[in-house]
C-alpha cells in the first residue's frame, strides 16, 4: 500500500470507449504511485466489479454522487498520512513518482490542480474550478456544508476548509499546482 491515496467516484462506464479512457485516467494514477479508492453505492460497486479496474471500493449504503463527508470519512479509515480527492475523468500525464514527491513536500499542506481538457490533441487549460486536491490527512475538515462530489462550488469551498483548519499553517498550507496536466475525453460529458 502507498502512503498516498487517490479518492474518486465512478460513474459505471456505459460504453467500451469510456472505459477505454476510464482505465487509462486509473493507469495513469498507478504509474504516478498512488493507490486508489472508489467511493461508490453498492449497486454501481456491484457493477463495475467485474470489470477488474485498479480500484479499491469504499461502499456507501446508497447510490448516487456521494457527499464530500462520504469521500471523507472514507478517507479516514485508511491509515495514510497524504490523501487526495480526483475527478475519475482526469488523467494525469507523465507525472511517474508524483504520489512520493508530492508527500515529501505536503507535510501540513495541500495542493489543488486544475485540468486540461483535450480538444483534438491540443490541451485547453480549464481554470474555472479543481479538479484534484493532495493534502496532509490532518487537515481534513470535520464539515462538508452538504456538499457532494460535482456540486458547484465544492471545489472552492473544499481548499478553503483546509486553509481554515485549525492545523494549517496559514501562510503555507495551499499550494496551486499548474505543472500538473490533465486531459478530458470528450466522450465521458
Amino acid at each position: 500500500m502507498s502512503a498516498f491515496s487517490l479518492f474518486t467516484s465512478i460513474c459505471p462506464p456505459q460504453n467500451p470507449d469510456v472505459l477505454s479512457y476510464l482505465r487509462e485516467c486509473l493507469g495513469s494514477w498507478k504509474t504516478a504511485g498512488f493507490d486508489i479508492v472508489a467511493v461508490n453505492g453498492p449497486t454501481e460497486c456491484a457493477a463495475m466489479e467485474p470489470l477488474k479496474l485498479p480500484v479499491t471500493w469504499h461502499r456507501l449504503p446508497r447510490d448516487g454522487k456521494p457527499l464530500i463527508g462520504n469521500i471523507l470519512a472514507a478517507i479516514r479509515s485508511r491509515p495514510v498520512g497524504f490523501a487526495g480527492i480526483i475527478n475519475a475523468d482526469c488523467q494525469l500525464i507523465a507525472y511517474p513518482d508524483l504520489a512520493e514527491n508530492l508527500a515529501r513536500n505536503l507535510s501540513g499542506r495541500a495542493a489543488f490542480a486544475h485540468r486540461f481538457d483535450s480538444d483534438n490533441g491540443a490541451l485547453k487549460p480549464m481554470l474555472w474550478g479543481f479538479d484534484a486536491f493532495f493534502f496532509d490527512t490532518t487537515l481534513l475538515s470535520s464539515s462538508d456544508l452538504g456538499f457532494a462530489i460535482g456540486d458547484p462550488w465544492w471545489d472552492i469551498w473544499f481548499p478553503m476548509s483546509i486553509r481554515n483548519s485549525r492545523r494549517a499553517d496559514r501562510e503555507q498550507s495551499i499550494r496551486r499546482l499548474s505543472f500538473i496536466g490533465y486531459t478530458r475525453f470528450a466522450g465521458t460529458g
